[in-house]
């Protein structure tokens, strides 16, 4: 299997050399094995390449996003960079949509504790498990990977006793 470059999706990717493999000559089952997809994937874009199609996917219907790039990206600098309120340690959804309420200016419009949510985990973002931090300059990576780790531990000491962290502040 090859692994694709980061600067572009990897199944723009797998299309592009879907085609490129198909140009140089060869056949569709030496591609799907090279490229660890299906035969019928392989089939399927160079009958979309050869037909002028191109490799990009096709408009979708449905309904359009309500919350842009820009709404979501300011949402999660929001929830990862803002302190919470005071006695918290970490943002409770519900708390961070009643927050965002208060002063819509903040990301640019209300957003809901569902939005948040999806908007988190759409980034991987689990923060009921995790607490997270930006890393400051003049910290090395190491240090900031031992606070990282420190942050965990205490994150998982604060589940065992039953909602408390060993600072007081409720998670």
């Amino acid at each position: 299997m090859v692994i694709p470059p980061t600067n572009i999706g990897p199944r723009l990717w797998q299309r592009a050399a879907i085609a490129s493999l198909h140009v140089s000559g060869i056949d569709e089952q030496a591609t799907a094995a090279f490229l660890d997809c299906h035969l019928d994937t392989v089939n399927r874009w160079l009958s979309r390449v050869e037909t002028g199609h191109g490799i990009h996917d096709h408009a979708r219907s449905g309904r359009p996003p309500m919350l842009d790039q820009g709404i979501q990206l300011r949402t999660i600098a929001f929830y990862c960079q803002k302190s919470p309120l005071p006695g918290y340690s970490s943002w409770s959804l519900r708390d961070a949509e009643k927050y965002l309420k208060g002063d819509p200016a903040i990301v640019g419009t209300t957003v809901s504790r569902s939005s948040i949510s999806r908007i988190l985990n759409a980034h991987a973002m689990r923060p009921h498990l995790y607490k997270y931090c930006k890393r400051s300059r003049g910290v090395p990576k190491s240090a900031s990977a031992l606070r990282l780790r420190s942050l965990a531990a205490q994150n998982a000491s604060a589940r065992k006793s039953r909602g408390f962290c060993p600072q007081g502040k409720r998670i």
